[in-house]
């Protein structure tokens, strides 16, 4: 965390706003010189402050992507803030006489510190051709700016960009399509959840996919604050990941997988398994087929919370030896919450539910590629 910011000089007690000499009581009435007030930790533009640290002070808050032109006075510290969250990278670039457009005239260096002090960098330079990166954190991100001859002040500019307010958004069930360029890349997309709605993310590589395209790609999912839903998943299309019991927005961030580069494609559904969903009889195996990877199946039986109930299936992996298909099998409460999620087997030893009064809806899909497509069976009781 930067030194505490000059207070300002307060000279002798005369100048400071004294009440004066006694004997003249009209001379009491100024308050004396405090410094010019940027001397003195005054607010001046606000984030003036003379600090005291992050905790402590006064900051601008900046708007992405634009930039915020400050003036420093002789021996002040200005401070900026904006607020981060832990997966995303976020370039920090300022504009001097020092590295600039050649329309400031202050040279300074600036330094960027978390909420509790910690120090992200330092003493920087240089951030106009080669702007510096904070990432790995979330929470409110602080930047101090100062001369870097403490004796001269001067005019400069300030700003940060963040890929959160670009993310390009996805239609449910549509197909977006990019291109991973370099080995460094990174791409984000969005769509909005509701709490109620279980949603399913799918992406096509070269990996796992259609064969359409090059790249091969990792695919994180983050809440709005920051926590993920799952990181750096290789395999998303013949087995798509699932979001549920969460209102708010939902970041997809697409990364090389291996340092590959090339095209891929990723998409988000939205689906409503109360309007799909065929109903289960308690005893009764309800048989199946699976014939696209992109398949998904719902079936669903109404639960009271002093029951036990088991969830059982019947396929190739684990099984009677009559089906052909392989099965990953997700269950979910009325308001999307997961019971339990992509189970491979429960013929010998079934899934138990409990604890739940209301519908509970289960999802069933291919393990993976075409191979494992097929028949199955499954039932509740």
């Amino acid at each position: 965390m930067g030194p505490p910011g000059p207070q300002g000089e307060q000279g002798n007690k005369g100048d400071t706003g004294e009440t004066g000499e006694k004997g003249g009581k009209g001379d009491t009435g100024e308050k004396g010189e405090t410094g010019d007030k940027g001397d003195t930790g005054e607010k001046g533009d606000k984030g003036d402050t003379g600090e005291t640290g992050p905790a402590g002070s006064d900051p601008v808050a900046l708007t992405a992507a634009s930039w915020q032109d400050g003036e420093l006075k002789a021996g002040s510290v200005h401070w900026y803030s904006f607020s981060a969250l832990s997966f995303i990278t976020y370039p920090i670039q300022w504009n001097d006489a020092g590295n600039g457009d050649n329309t400031k005239d202050a040279k300074v260096k600036v330094s960027a510190y978390k909420a509790d002090g910690t120090s992200l960098f330092t003493d920087q330079t240089n951030g106009y051709t080669t702007p510096k990166t904070i990432t790995g954190y979330t929470g409110t991100v602080y930047l101090r700016v100062e001369s870097i001859l403490s004796a001269v002040g001067g005019t400069y500019a300030i700003k940060y960009n963040d890929p959160a307010a670009t993310a390009s958004a996805l239609t449910s069930g549509s197909w977006q399509t990019g291109n991973i360029a370099t080995a460094s890349s990174t791409q984000l997309y969005k769509f909005t959840a509701a709490s109620g709605t279980i949603y399913g993310v799918q992406w096509n590589d070269t990996y796992d996919g259609s064969g359409t395209y090059t790249g091969k790609v990792n695919v994180s999912a983050y809440r709005s604050d920051g926590t993920a839903f799952f990181r750096d998943a290789a395999v998303g299309y013949t087995a798509p990941r699932t979001i549920s019991g969460y209102t708010g927005t939902v970041y997809l961030q697409v990364t090389p997988n291996s340092s590959s580069t090339g095209t891929y494609a990723v998409r988000y559904e939205a689906y409503n398994p109360a309007a799909s969903a065929s109903a289960l009889a308690s005893g009764s195996w309800q048989t199946g087929t699976l014939t696209a990877v992109s398949n998904v199946h719902w079936y669903r039986f109404t639960a009271a919370s002093g029951t036990t109930y088991s969830v059982s299936w019947d396929d190739s992996y684990s099984g009677s030896g009559t089906y052909t298909g392989d099965l990953y099998v997700s269950a979910y409460k009325a308001d999307g919450t997961a019971l339990f999620t992509d189970a491979d087997t429960a013929y010998s030893t079934p899934q138990t539910i409990s604890g739940y009064t209301g519908t509970v809806y289960l999802q069933v899909k291919p393990y993976g590629g075409a191979s494992y497509l097929g028949t199955y069976a499954i039932k509740y009781q």
